[in-house]
């Protein structure tokens, strides 16, 4: 009987860690505090979600490996003006506690756009000023086919918003800014990069 009850548990134990294994991996998305006349007054970030899994700046969650390819980032437009088309760059590191060195580049980034950015043949601005809207993931493809795969990112930084206000590649003003963050937002010790 104990033979059995130890077969049980130990198989047990192997279905419960591979569930645990299965549901992802610790991360964060990580947001400096802003610095006196930082705020952008463009764009205010209302929220992230995961899938429907609503997120918080600077808290670590678990996810799995499609986390930055599943988020959406939810901003308003509260620039004033219509913006033709809008974005948000992450800079991404592998570990949590990963920090760039003195002089260093990010290695890689994540953009996130209303998917406007790349065809502005309209005239009429699409994001009007106090609509909020959805950014997911814009993947351009690559340019060197034997690119070094991704690592599996544990935490995502908050880089900078751009906008567009005009149209064609002509006639561009295009302006990048720091994000007016969440009021509740709760901010770490430690610089995030």
């Amino acid at each position: 009987m104990k033979f059995k009850s130890s077969i049980l548990v130990s198989f047990l134990v192997i279905v419960i860690s591979s569930a645990a294994a299965a549901q992802g991996e610790r991360r964060i998305i990580r947001a400096d505090r802003p610095g006196n006349g930082d705020d952008s007054g463009v764009l205010q970030l209302l929220g992230l979600k995961i899938g429907e899994r609503s997120i918080a700046l600077n808290e670590i969650f678990v996810a799995d490996e499609n986390w930055l390819k599943e988020l959406k980032i939810t901003v308003r437009n509260i620039s004033g003006r219509d913006l033709r088309c809008v974005g948000i760059s992450l800079g991404v590191l592998d570990g949590l506690d990963t920090k760039l060195g003195p002089r260093e580049s990010w290695g890689w980034k994540m953009n996130y756009t209303n998917g406007q950015c790349s065809n502005l043949k309209t005239s009429t601005p699409e994001f009007r000023k106090g609509e909020s809207v959805d950014l997911i993931w814009y993947s351009e493809p690559l340019i060197v086919p034997d690119r070094t795969p991704w690592p599996s990112f544990h935490k995502a930084v908050l880089d900078f918003g751009f906008a567009r206000y005009k149209g064609d590649s002509k006639n561009r003003d295009v302006h990048d800014f720091r994000l007016t963050l969440p009021l509740d937002t709760k901010f770490l010790d430690d610089n995030s990069y």
